[in-house]
This record gives C-alpha cells, structure tokens and sequence, in this order.
C-alpha cells in the first residue's frame, strides 16, 4: 500500500498518527490525503494534504433546490450538481518510493 485516501480529515488525521505510531515516514513510505480541507489540515504542525469542497456553493445550492422542490409540490425530478473541487498539496503525499 503506498497511500491512504480518507473519507475526511478526521480520519485522515488518525491514520497519519496510526502511521507515525508504526515508523511509518509519511510521505516518503505513505501518501495520506483528506477530504474536507478543514482549518487544522493547513497547520504547520499537520501539513495534511486534502480536497477542498465549495461548501458555500454547496449549501446555496442545496437551499435553492430545496425552495424549488417546495414551489412545485415536492414533484420535482432528481438534479445532479457538480461543483469543482481542489486538492490542497501539502506535506502528507509524496512520490511513490521505488521499490
């Protein structure tokens, strides 16, 4: 295994402590990315890399379809949304190690 992708920062902040409690040298030996681009993420102390979301857009969205849903009578057809997201390089990934 050379990198781990979690579901959110959080867990990706345990397995990066997981893997610094094993030897592991993150990111020489394992990529570790997040997804939430939480505050902590950025610290210097972390430096986890993470997607960022457009949470804003997200929830302006969501509010949006929500009041039209409600103006039609809740008989309104699925509408899929996609917004850009962005990966935030910082310390937790690397180049994969030759073996």
């Amino acid at each position: 295994m050379t990198a781990i992708v979690a579901g959110n920062d959080t867990i990706a902040l345990g397995a990066l402590e997981a893997a610094k409690r094993q030897g592991i040298d993150v990111p020489a030996q394992l990529s570790i990315i997040g997804f939430d681009d939480m505050p902590l993420a950025g610290s210097p102390l972390v430096g986890l890399t993470s997607i960022q979301q457009p949470v804003e857009a997200m929830a302006r969205i969501a509010a949006r379809r929500m009041v039209e849903r409600i103006h039609a009578g809740g008989l309104t057809p699925p509408v899929h949304d996609v917004l850009p997201i962005k990966l935030i390089r910082r310390n937790s990934t690397g180049h994969v190690a030759n073996s």
